[in-house]
């Protein structure tokens, strides 16, 4: 099944994009507090809707290191620059990733590989260069296996503990990076600011 991709700020699309996000995550993760609704991460990001035909069925969210709100991943507390010197020479070269979000009857292996591709292709032709990404340690792998297969790198940051996001308590939580471009380099933690580098208190 070929699906179609689209930006949008259709209020309408996005409406349909915002209750399947909130049925998902409510279902899918077990958060029944979730709420799907528009927050400022949509309104200062991009959102990139999956279509069959003309009906939404799914999308993603793209949230700018440059953009007013920054990405949720900042929000949380994690400076990004600081645990990645390399990102300070160019502040704008970063994006996260969040929100995936399908129909029931869209919820299998095919239709997630081609919505992680056409978001990783999405934001390198966006100009970005790496795309930060946050899920369990199963989805990470698969992402890795998909994105690998189209040219694109995939860290997977274990060494990165980072903090869950509000409502998420619970979760797995792992950190990984999208390479997006050929000559994009590997990107390593400050080795002082890894967990394993912290004093510990007793």
């Amino acid at each position: 099944m070929a699906i179609q991709f689209a930006i949008t700020e259709d209020p309408k699309w996005l409406e349909v994009y915002y209750q399947i996000r909130e049925a998902c995550f409510r279902e899918d993760l077990g958060l029944a507090a979730f709420n799907g609704g528009e927050d400022q991460f949509d309104r200062d990001g991009v959102i990139l809707v999956a279509l069959d035909g003309d009906r939404v069925i799914g999308g993603i969210r793209l949230s700018a290191g440059r953009s007013r709100a920054g990405t949720p991943l900042q929000h949380e507390g994690v400076d990004i620059p600081a645990l990645f010197p390399q990102l300070r020479k160019s502040p704008g070269s970063y994006c996260q990733l969040t929100r995936l979000a399908l129909l029931p009857e869209y919820r299998n292996l095919d239709t997630v590989k081609q919505v992680i591709q056409a978001s990783a292709e999405f934001a390198a032709e966006q100009g970005f260069d790496y795309a930060f990404n946050v899920a369990d340690k199963s989805r990470a792998r698969l992402y890795k296996r998909v994105l690998s297969l189209h040219g694109f790198g995939y860290q997977i940051m274990e060494q990165v503990e980072i903090p869950a996001e509000q409502g998420f308590v619970g979760l797995p939580h792992l950190l990984s990076v999208i390479k997006l471009g050929e000559s994009v380099a590997d990107l390593r933690p400050v080795p002082q600011l890894l967990p394993s580098a912290l004093p510990q208190v007793a």
